[in-house]
């Protein structure tokens, strides 16, 4: 039982670091840094779009 809450407290410690990532960007660089750059679905819709046009 313990190992999986150790294993859910990382995932947990890793998704707000994530968070933090994305905000820190998002503020210092460009809005929506997370969206444009990192996200992979945001990559795959960036270059569907560019393809369409």
């Amino acid at each position: 039982m313990g190992k999986y809450f150790l294993l859910w407290a990382e995932l947990f410690k890793f998704i707000l670091f994530i968070v933090f990532i994305a905000l820190t960007l998002q503020v210092f660089y460009k809005n929506r840094t997370w969206c444009t750059t990192l996200c992979p679905m945001g990559k795959i819709y960036k270059g569907i779009i560019k393809h369409k046009i």
